[in-house]
Formats: C-alpha cells, structure tokens, sequence
C-alpha cells in the first residue's frame, strides 16, 4: 500500500499551515484544509509522477501544487517523501537543499 512520510521540516510546516489556517479562517475550514491536503498526499503516494520535476533544487525532486501552497517531494519504494510544504511565494531555492 502506497504511504507519504513527512520530514521534520515538512511536519513542521504542516504545522505552520494548521495553525495559521485555525487562526486566520477557523476551525472547520482550517480541519478541512488539512484533511485535503493529506488526501493530496495519498494521491502523489500512489502517483508520485503526478508532480513536476524540480532538479534545480534537488536531485529527483518533484513538486505539485495544492491550492496556496506546493508540496516538494521524492517519489520513494512506499510512495512519497515530503520534503517541504511551501506557501506558493516562497523561495523553494532557499528552503530546499
């Protein structure tokens, strides 16, 4: 069965994003972003190839848009793994090794 892990900077973002969505929009809108964007990544877990190439930044790297903000990832044996989340006017060059 096809999984996402996330990285600790990933979890951290993820975070960020849950927090600032409860805050700024409340709790039902900001539970159902979350819960999309998690859908999303079981989707790229079992498509992985879904996602656009990003080897400027990292070396197979792939990256997919997800409303305000893009998920950058490896495809992996099990699915994917997240390397970040970045809010879509972020600098992936500055935030991904």
């Amino acid at each position: 069965m096809a999984r996402f892990e996330l990285s600790r900077l990933a979890l951290t973002d993820l975070h960020a994003i849950a927090d600032y969505t409860l805050e700024r929009w409340g709790r039902e809108q900001g539970l159902g972003y979350i819960e999309a964007l998690q859908g999303r990544l079981t989707e790229l877990a079992h498509q992985p190839l879904l996602g656009r190439t990003r080897d400027e930044l990292a070396q197979d790297v792939l990256c997919f848009a997800f409303e305000g903000h893009v998920v950058f990832y490896l495809g992996t044996d099990f699915g994917i793994s997240v390397v970040r989340i970045l809010h879509k006017r972020q600098d992936p060059s500055r935030h991904i090794d």
